[in-house]
């Protein structure tokens, strides 16, 4: 039930669904732009340098907290559960989503940690 209310809470702010349907946007338009782009050719192999996912993750989870920021890294690095499925997934351009959810999850855990009495970010 607290983990529902984090969430919720994260989810409740525009800044934070501003980012969230950018980011479905862009793998949208990733996968649908034409094969000769050369955006979707990097797109695609989730090229190293591109760092728009990260940029976006990062300015979801800094909204609550250094610690947030710092988790979502983590989950990225080793993008455990749902994070690495959707990263490995190979049938669909998903380059920003993967990177997202890691957002959600460090901040909803944040947000946990207030509803739980401790954690002042």
């Amino acid at each position: 039930e607290r983990i529902v209310k984090a969430l919720s809470i994260v989810l409740k702010r525009d800044e934070v669904n501003d980012i969230i349907l950018t980011a479905l946007y862009m793998d949208e338009a990733a996968e649908t732009m034409p094969d000769s782009e050369p955006l979707k050719g990097r797109l695609s192999r989730d090229a190293n340098g591109h760092n728009v996912d990260e940029i976006l993750a990062i300015g979801l989870a800094s909204q609550f907290g250094a610690a947030a920021t710092v988790h979502y890294g983590w989950l990225d690095n080793e993008k455990p559960g749902l994070i690495g499925v959707l990263n490995d997934k190979t049938d669909f351009i998903n380059v920003y989503i993967d990177d997202i959810l890691a957002a959600l999850v460090a901040s909803s855990a944040m947000e946990y940690l207030e509803l739980d009495g401790g954690n002042k970010y």
